[in-house]
């Protein structure tokens, strides 16, 4: 659970973690890394709400090891999202989504 960045709870779950949660103490340390103030509350269509907070999550990923964003990402005239980052290195990437592609697992 600490290689994770991000906890899914449903409504009633998450309104008792929220209660509760900050009273917490654990010898691992896990209550302690649990950050409600960056909560974001999802609703509508969540799988794809929880695709974007994955694909933006690629380029803070990026920013968090030095990157530069050159051009942050946005909707494509093709119907997915795109963006691009420059690396330490000056090593230009692009990060790019087809929601029209997605692998079966």
């Amino acid at each position: 659970m600490f290689a994770s960045t991000a906890l899914l709870l449903g409504r009633k779950t998450y309104e008792g973690f929220a209660a509760v949660w900050p009273t917490v103490k654990d010898e691992a340390g896990f209550a302690d890394r649990i950050n409600w103030n960056n909560t974001k509350v999802l609703s509508g269509n969540v799988v794809a709400q929880v695709r974007a907070l994955k694909r933006d999550g690629v380029m803070a990923q990026a920013t968090r090891a030095g990157a530069r964003i050159v051009k942050k990402a946005q909707k494509t005239f093709w119907g997915g999202y795109a963006g691009y980052f420059q690396d330490p290195d000056d090593h230009l990437w692009e990060v790019a989504f087809n929601p029209a592609f997605i692998p079966k697992d």
